[in-house]
């Protein structure tokens, strides 16, 4: 049963999904940096089914000794985004990453929240592949920034010409002829203002929310942000 693939049919009996999590857990804390990443999101559709099945923490019925199959699933889906959000190719200058990150790129800190949160469900088999699996994030993300570090680098360090939080909205309301809420939230980080967003849109059924970026440092952390605050 330790060697059954993870492509079978869940099982009913205990014993023998517990030992399949086990195997997989073990499997994958076994591999590192990228090859890690891939391995485990291309296992997304099966941790899925596993988690939704008789012993999963998924299931229709929980039970005590559910499975925390859906917790691995969880993980799974935020390395999928962080693949699909980190760049392919070098910029070619301050621009182009800027643009990378206001589009796609504020997935990879939104990956990352994920992935350095704390377990729903801290069992020995996720507590052996997380700190590889938070090793391959970092040593990734770390790459991009030292990448993002280098173009500005290059560049002379130029200020991106982005307008203030103020003149956006002034010119917002220039051409509004009815009232408007301006809801101020200081110091939001660019992923979380363009998750909630996300959120917003999914709710109405149509884009009614949008991102702007104000002058600030992206990525929005703020040893970077506060200098240009």
């Amino acid at each position: 049963t330790g060697e059954a693939p993870i492509i079978n049919r869940p099982f009913l009996s205990y014993a023998a999904e517990r030992t399949l999590f086990a195997h997989t857990c073990a499997q994958l804390a076994q591999l590192d940096g990228r090859v890690l990443l891939e391995t485990l999101a291309s296992l997304q559709e099966d941790l899925q089914r596993h988690a939704q099945g008789f012993w999963g923490d998924k299931s229709e019925h929980v039970y005590t000794q559910a499975l925390p199959w859906g917790e691995l699933s969880r993980l799974s889906s935020a390395v999928q985004m962080l693949l699909d959000a980190s760049p392919f190719k070098d910029w070619a200058n301050p621009g182009e990453a800027i643009t990378w990150y206001m589009q796609k790129g504020w997935r990879v800190d939104k990956a990352g929240e994920e992935l350095l949160r704390n377990l729903d469900k801290p069992t020995s088999e996720l507590l052996a592949l997380i700190t590889p699996l938070r090793s391959a994030y970092r040593a990734r993300w770390e790459d991009s920034m030292i990448q993002w570090s280098e173009v500005w680098t290059a560049a002379g360090c130029p200020v991106p010409a982005l307008h203030t939080a103020g003149e956006w909205i002034a010119e917002l309301l220039k051409g509004s002829g009815r009232a408007t809420a301006v809801i101020v939230a200081d110091a939001l980080r660019y992923d979380l203002g363009a998750t909630l967003a996300e959120q917003l849109n999914k709710r109405e059924g149509t884009e009614r929310a949008t991102v702007h970026a104000a002058r600030a440092a992206l990525p929005t952390i703020t040893a970077l942000g506060m200098g240009l605050a």
